[in-house]
């Protein structure tokens, strides 16, 4: 009896009851009716599951408790918890309900999947866990500033970045968490303020965080001297204050020898110094006026009441150097015999108080640590050591490479080896010192950057001493040293700085080039002489980080820089260029053989010694013409040359056009002296050959032969020299042929031409009078035709004949005299009236 109801009038019921604990399986469900004893059934089937998870959400250690209900009667059942297999077993009861508890282990935070697996039934019902993250442990759990610090955390995500924060610090350590979500990070406590501080671990991706608590507390991090005589000056620094806080310093007796604030972290820091007090170990304590925290450390203080020199000033210096020597402890009123080495040095009686000071200059003595002895009459003895050191002395202080050095030495070892040292270069010099450790040596500059370059001297025992020479750049090598504009100059040099930037100065031309020197202060460059006037002429290297500046000199003279065109026939102007003559100086130039070709007066050179001009050539014969170029009038001998070259030319052909059997006159230049010259015209080689004058002129006159329309080659060949030149001719269309010139209708006409078309073969129409194209004819292969016609029935008179090649479009009128004619009679024979 689960439940009671009522069925309804149609016999029908519903009710609704809930499932008690069994164990798995199929039940029957059973219906039975009170009066009619009706009985009627079906089956349920009861599945596990997990019906309580407690607590839903924990950390990494939480014990969780589950139940759950619906297994087989006494089934094994295996809890898996996220990635863990088995985290513990249990057996379902005969009613089939189980009940476990096990503890979260090390896995990543979130909603993580608990399984109860049935061994026999194979059913896997699930419930979830949320694993929070958890700062699981801080070691140590207090520190002072400079602590390493431990931090254990679970529950965060897989392989995520972790930040840990702490106190003011914000991400003091950045970690990556393992797969199961476990946080491991170390951290050295910072400076901040005293008492307790957060630590805070964040899970960057999962958002997780969580908290545990520092507490930090006072420290004293350094002191120093931990030992000190009386008035001493003692560096204190303390850290684990609070922020701003008044610090009491306390030295053994005296509360307090100094007072300070500290920052806003909680760190101090002051110097006090030592006062009487007795000898031993004495406290240094600081005490936080607010906090109370409290530090402390101890410091030696030695009583000084034995006999003393107590400063020696300087303590080390050259052979010359002024030593004040004072000491203490002495009876007073006592002499005192101060002895440097073995020189007695001064003697001096004590103050009331037993302290004297004394001044001497040091003498001529080998290096080394020098005993100071200050002995009483009484027998109490002090020492102190001045330490001799070795000094340099060079001449000269400055040069350029290859520049010979002295170097003279004293305060070295006695009798020992020194090796001089310069610059980048070891052992420039090796000497050996006398009794009095002296020494003297030479050397010559090397090659090495500008500047101030340190001259050591060491001798084996260690002594060393030091000075410097100053290196200056200088120009080495200019070469060439003459030439004219255009020419490439190679300028070397040494002593500029390494690697810096050298700007080229020549004449009045402050940058020609620059270039890089080389780690030991070397350069090369080329540059190109420019325009500038004749003579020496200054090259500058300018460092431009040293400021070093060498010279050398170049002289430059004059040339001839451009001649264009440099073939030319006769006529043909030149442009010529020149540099390197004096300022404003007067210009006279000569063609060859003939006279000037520039008057004097007429060109003058530039302030730069440049000038520039054109000329025409004039009728010279052909072949390489030397060009001279003349300086002042008075100096006929040439200061410049240079060449072109003269080839020929046909200047004229007169007429440049005409028939077949025309004169015609050709005229040419730039030929050979006396050369026989060769004319062509069109296929007609050898139309005649002339003999070109002194000059190289030449004057031809030929009829033009017969050869078809068009324009014409004129060539002519220099038969010495190989020289060619050509000219154009055009041959135009003529009628040769008219005859006869006069007929009547009937009569038979004869027409020939030359000068048509080419090899093609002109087709050519001849009109006549009104008639179009009374004939077409086609012309030979040079240019000629013969044709003829039949004068048809036009009226009388004069009549045009036209004759027009259909290519070339060249045409050729002829008149013809048409007269009256009795054609025809008939009959020929009749009588009156007929």
């Amino acid at each position: 009896s689960l439940a009671f109801c009522q069925s309804d009038e149609y016999g029908s019921f519903d009710i609704t009851f809930t499932t008690d604990t069994q164990a798995m399986g199929s039940n029957t469900v059973a219906a039975t009716g009170l009066s009619s004893n009706e009985y009627a059934w079906t089956y349920f089937a009861i599945v596990p599951q997990i019906v309580i998870v407690t607590p839903t959400k924990g950390t990494v250690g939480t014990m969780i408790s589950i139940e759950g209900r619906g297994y087989q009667s006494n089934e094994g059942v295996r809890i898996n918890f996220g990635y863990t297999q088995g985290i513990t077993q249990t057996t379902a009861l005969a009613n089939g309900v189980f009940n476990a508890t096990f503890a979260i282990d090390t896995q990543k935070c979130g909603s993580t999947t608990i399984i109860a697996y049935g061994s026999i039934s194979k059913v896997k019902p699930t419930k979830h866990v949320t694993i929070v993250s958890s700062v699981v442990q801080v070691t140590p759990s207090r520190g002072s500033v400079g602590t390493v610090v431990n931090v254990l955390g679970t529950g965060y995500g897989k392989s995520e970045p972790i930040r840990v924060d702490f106190g003011t610090t914000t991400t003091i350590a950045i970690v990556t968490s393992s797969i199961y979500g476990k946080v491991e990070a170390s951290f050295t406590i910072n400076t901040q303020s005293c008492g307790t501080t957060t630590v805070t671990v964040s899970g960057l991706e999962s958002n997780e965080l969580s908290n545990s608590r520092f507490v930090i507390f006072s420290n004293i991090i350094s002191m120093t001297p931990t030992k000190a005589t009386v008035g001493t000056p003692i560096n204190l620094f303390g850290n684990g204050y609070g922020a701003s806080e008044p610090i009491d310093v306390n030295l053994g007796k005296r509360l307090p020898i100094r007072t300070v604030t500290t920052d806003d972290t909680g760190l101090f820091s002051l110097v006090f110094t030592v006062d009487t007090q007795k000898c031993g170990t004495t406290t240094v304590e600081a005490i936080g006026r607010t906090s109370k925290e409290s530090a402390s450390n101890g410091v030696n203080i030695y009583a000084n009441i034995w006999s003393s020199i107590w400063q020696v000033s300087p303590n080390a210096g050259t052979v010359g150097t002024m030593v004040t020597v004072s000491g203490n402890g002495f009876d007073e009123l006592e002499r005192i015999r101060v002895k440097f080495g073995l020189t007695p040095m001064s003697e001096k009686v004590t103050s009331e108080d037993g302290s004297f000071t004394v001044t001497f200059t040091v003498d001529t003595q080998s290096a080394g640590n020098i005993v100071i002895v200050a002995e009483g009459d009484s027998g109490q003895r002090a020492e102190s050591i001045f330490v001799i050191i070795g000094n340099l002395f060079v001449t000269p202080t400055s040069g350029t490479v290859g520049r010979v050095v002295q170097v003279h030495g004293e305060g070295f070892t006695y009798n020992e080896k020194v090796r001089v040292d310069f610059g980048k270069t070891p052992s420039v010099s090796v000497v050996y010192t006398d009794i009095d450790g002296i020494f003297n040596a030479t050397f010559t500059i090397n090659t090495q950057p500008c500047g101030t370059t340190t001259i050591l001297a060491k001798d084996d025992p260690g002594v060393s001493a030091e000075t410097t020479l100053c290196i200056h750049g200088k120009v080495t090598l200019v070469t060439p040293n003459r030439g004219t504009v255009g020419t490439r100059v190679n300028v070397s040099g040494n002593g500029y700085g390494a690697g810096e930037q050298i700007r080229l100065e020549f004449g009045s031309t402050m940058s020609i080039g620059n270039t890089l020197a080389s780690n030991m202060g070397t350069f090369t460059i080329d540059f190109t002489i420019d325009t500038q006037g004749s003579g020496q002429t200054t090259i500058t290297a300018h460092g431009l980080t040293s400021n070093e500046a060498a010279t050398g000199m170049v002289t430059i003279y004059a040339d001839i820089i451009m001649v264009t065109p440099t073939r030319a026939t006769v006529g043909t102007p030149i442009y010529i260029e020149g540099t390197g003559f004096a300022a404003s100086e007067n210009i006279r130039i000569k063609l060859g053989d003939n006279g000037y070709i520039i008057e004097p007066d007429t060109v003058f050179a530039s302030s730069y010694g440049s000038f520039s001009t054109t000329f025409m050539v004039d009728t010279q014969s052909f072949g390489n013409t030397l060009i001279f170029v003349y300086s002042d009038p008075g100096n006929e001998d040439s200061i410049a040359e240079d060449s072109l070259v003269i080839y020929s030319n046909i200047t004229n052909i007169t007429p440049n056009n005409g028939t077949v059997g025309s004169f015609v006159m050709v005229r040419g230049n730039g030929y050979g002296l006396s050369e026989g010259v060769r004319i062509d015209f069109g296929k007609k080689a050898s139309m005649s050959i002339v003999t070109a004058n002194s000059s190289g002129e030449i004057i031809s006159v030929f009829t033009v032969d017969t050869q078809a329309y068009g324009t014409t080659t004129v060539v002519a060949t220099g038969l010495t020299t190989g020289e060619i030149a050509s000219g154009n001719y055009c041959i135009h269309a003529n009628i040769i042929l008219t005859s006869p010139t006069k007929g009547s209708i009937g009569t038979i006409i004869t027409l020939a031409g030359n000068g048509y078309g080419d090899d093609t073969g002109e087709f050519i129409q001849i009109d006549f009078g009104t008639t179009s194209s009374i004939v077409i004819v086609k012309a030979n292969s040079s240019g000629e035709f013969l044709t003829t016609f039949t004068i048809d029935t036009q009226v009388r008179g004069p009549t045009t004949v036209t004759a027009t090649g259909l290519t070339t479009g060249e045409k050729v009128y002829r008149s013809i005299e048409i007269y009256a004619n009795i054609s025809m009679l008939t009959p020929i024979r009749g009588s009156v009236g007929t």
